[in-house]
């Protein structure tokens, strides 16, 4: 870790504590004699143009959103290319440590959700288009695409009526035509808190333009999601935090993100490429995506029953 510090202009490395590990990226907290730092371990599906849209962005909303700021290599790099990995440096935003949701907190996302939106309405593109995700078309696509190639193999047989169920519904919602950047990952833990008040929202990297309706639905999503089980409490309780917007919208952006997830796992049990995996769970990565696929599978198939069509 103290060489991949080393390429930072952020002072002498002291010790690192690793703040969460998600399917795609790690993050870790660095402390130097000089103050506090996050690093992320950000995997191929990155490229320093995503982190410079980051910083563009900081300049166009951090005095109105608070969003980490970027600090760049000793060489001027966004990036940090180091033994195949990349790596990213922003400075620490103060934040209380695991934070509790609750209804005043999901009240104060879902302001600042809608500032992020007003504040980006009138971008409508970037210098690259962030994570290809969020797109119906092309998951369709890329499910056409996967039964193609694996439609002969025995692997095929045991989640060829999964696919068929997947399929079939990802066609049933769609979005207004009109886009906008959005952030892409309005979860929960993307967002700092201090109390019930939200002081910050990080993970920048997923910057894309798409409907902003992806960002609500993402985001109702994450907090009706209590362990598994859906919670339709908290889903309408967050659904009618949001003012002047289409409430049926919201609810197919829901119902899409959780047939994405689906389907990404579906997807990545035959490629074995896009996601990691816990080897003290998992014998190997299909296994870990087969859990995975199952467990969005439930609770997606609870929440449309919960949810109106």
């Amino acid at each position: 870790m103290k060489a991949i510090v080393d390429h930072f202009p952020i002072g002498k490395y002291i010790e690192h504590t690793k703040i969460s590990g998600g399917k795609t990226s790690d993050t870790y907290l660095i402390k130097t004699d000089i103050g506090k730092f996050v690093l992320q371990q950000l995997n191929e599906i990155y490229d320093e143009s995503m982190i410079r849209d980051h910083i563009e962005l900081y300049f166009l909303i951090s005095d109105k959103i608070k969003i980490p700021e970027c600090v760049n290599t000793r060489e001027n790099k966004y990036l940090l290319n180091y033994g195949g990995k990349f790596y990213r440096v922003m400075k620490h935003i103060e934040s209380d440590e695991n934070p509790i949701l609750n209804n005043k907190k999901i009240k104060n996302m879902s302001e600042v959700i809608m500032k992020f939106h007003n504040l980006t309405e009138n971008i409508t593109k970037l210098r690259y288009n962030g994570l290809k995700i969020h797109n119906r078309n092309r998951i369709k696509n890329k499910l056409i695409s996967i039964k193609e190639e694996y439609k002969k193999t025995e692997k095929w047989k045991i989640y060829e009526d999964i696919y068929d169920y997947l399929f079939s519904e990802i066609q049933k919602y769609k979005l207004p035509s009109e886009k906008q950047l959005i952030h892409g990952d309005m979860k929960f833990n993307n967002f700092l808190f201090k109390k019930d008040k939200v002081v910050g929202l990080v993970d920048i990297a997923s910057l894309m333009i798409r409907s902003k309706y992806y960002d609500i639905g993402d985001f109702l999503r994450n907090i009706s999601n209590a362990d598994g089980l859906f919670d339709i409490k908290k889903f309408n309780y967050g659904l009618k935090c949001f003012e002047d917007i289409n409430y049926g919208f919201a609810i197919y952006a829901t119902k899409l993100i959780g047939l994405e997830l689906c389907s990404r796992y579906l997807i990545d049990i035959f490629e074995l490429k896009h996601f990691k995996f816990d080897n003290k769970k998992f014998k190997d990565l299909e296994e870990s995506n087969s859990a995975s696929l199952k467990r969005h599978l439930k609770f997606y198939m609870t929440m449309n029953e919960m949810l109106p069509n």
